[in-house]
């Protein structure tokens, strides 16, 4: 679910103390429910010889498609894979990726609240992410 914005009104004042006109800030408002907020992330990082690993690729879904991420057999690419290399996973990723798009049945396994594209979106992303920086590591939250 993107984030909600809230427009704020904020005065610009001069050094002399002239009002001149209000500038809209947008500020985040506080999530209604927080399981509407809560968001399954995947990333791969590349240690570049920095103090912090280098985030090489990164995308989120909501957590409701497990029962269909249990159902083609990605849950554990996706869910239990912290510390593997991208490459390791890519083979499981692609044969999930393949049975979601041809397969129209696993349309009941999708929550009311998604679409099965948005499933298929983000493991075509996130299959790709792993083939193209198939040596990075693999974190999930």
């Amino acid at each position: 679910m993107p984030t909600r914005f809230r427009a704020v009104a904020n005065p610009t004042v001069t050094a002399d103390h002239t009002l001149l006109a209000p500038v809209l800030a947008f500020r985040p408002t506080q999530p209604q429910n927080q399981s509407q907020t809560m968001s399954s992330v995947f990333r791969l990082v590349r240690d570049e010889g920095g103090l912090e690993p280098v985030v090489v690729f990164e995308d989120s879904t909501t957590p409701g498609f497990v029962p269909l991420w249990e159902e083609v057999g990605v849950y554990d690419a996706l869910y239990n894979s912290d510390g593997r290399q991208g490459r390791d996973v890519s083979r499981a990723l692609a044969y999930g990726l393949d049975r979601v798009a041809s397969e129209p049945g696993l349309n009941r396994l999708v929550p009311s609240s998604a679409l099965m594209a948005e499933a298929i979106r983000f493991l075509e992303n996130v299959n790709r992410g792993c083939v193209v920086h198939a040596s990075a590591e693999i974190q999930t939250r």
